[in-house]
């Protein structure tokens, strides 16, 4: 993952802080476009891809590289992810996703949902997922937005669905509000976050001795940004904003597992280290680095 220059963000000095004024708020979130205009989730760190941008043949290899590196932490017997997203309901459901990146999600969804509209920060995934739906024969509303102010009625949604997003956000807690704003009574948020687990211990001991513990996470991380919560602070931000809590698993992709750096030779050892070694590390003992959630609006 290619490096940011952190020290553009001013007042971002711990794993969950949030910007102390607007002015701060729209530096960070405009320092988050920047990033993720520049950085799409291609899945490309260790084998370019060799493929024509934005082909049929592109967004396969993108969305066969996610499901490959998932099943160790959400194996499904029909449709990927189907151990997250319950696909059988979302006919008779309006869903919302906040970050749509490549698209992979937003196609699985919006084939099955009875709406779907999915909005992100950058030019880049909207154009990306757009053109997806063009390949794919699917219809579905994709806008440019900023999940902290959505444009949307009050009760628009039934279902929002966010996988690693809203912790990049400039301001998380904004983002879980207007989630909640825009959901309809009963309604459901199933949102990844990432968790403060064996990752993020290990980023920071790769660097700590010089840049500081926090700092040298960030210089490690995805994003301009990124918030790690324990499950305990995950758990008050989203009791803030009104949500009921449902279920919370951590999972991990299986390369975390692995106490090695990122790099050709921990991806190796990923393809023969074991899965279910893995999923007993990063979700039995709660090591991984994703914290998934089930929110309820009550």
């Amino acid at each position: 993952m290619p490096a940011f220059d952190k020290e553009l963000l001013d007042g971002f000095d711990k794993a969950t802080a949030l910007p102390s004024n607007d002015d701060q708020r729209r530096h960070w979130q405009n320092a988050n476009r920047i990033w993720w205009e520049a950085h799409p989730m291609q899945y490309d760190w260790t084998e370019p891809l060799q493929l024509e941008r934005f082909s049929r043949e592109w967004f396969q290899e993108i969305d066969r590289r996610f499901f490959a590196d998932s099943q160790t932490y959400a194996p499904y017997t029909r449709v990927p992810f189907d151990s997250l997203i319950d696909y059988d309901t979302l006919y008779k459901r309006d869903v919302l996703e906040i970050g749509v990146g490549m698209g992979t999600h937003a196609q699985l969804i919006v084939a099955r949902a009875r709406s779907f509209t999915g909005v992100d920060l950058t030019n880049t995934a909207v154009h990306t997922t757009q053109r997806r739906f063009q390949l794919a024969g699917v219809t579905g509303r994709l806008l440019r937005m900023d999940a902290e102010a959505l444009g949307f009625s009050d009760g628009s949604f039934d279902t929002v669905w966010s996988w690693g997003v809203i912790h990049h956000s400039a301001d998380t807690l904004r983002v879980l509000s207007e989630i909640y704003r825009v959901l309809r009574r009963g309604g459901q948020a199933r949102i990844m976050v990432y968790h403060r687990g064996l990752l993020y211990y290990m980023l920071g001991l790769s660097g700590a001795l010089g840049y500081g513990w926090h700092r040298a996470v960030q210089r490690r991380t995805d994003g301009a940004l990124a918030r790690y919560y324990s499950v305990r602070e995950w758990e008050a931000l989203a009791l803030q904003t009104g949500f009921r809590i449902g279920r919370i698993r951590i999972l991990g992709a299986k390369q975390e597992a692995i106490p090695l750096p990122r790099g050709f030779l921990r991806f190796k050892l990923g393809k023969v280290f074991p899965d279910g070694v893995a999923r007993g590390l990063l979700t039995s003992a709660r090591l991984g680095s994703f914290m998934f959630s089930e929110l309820e609006k009550a």
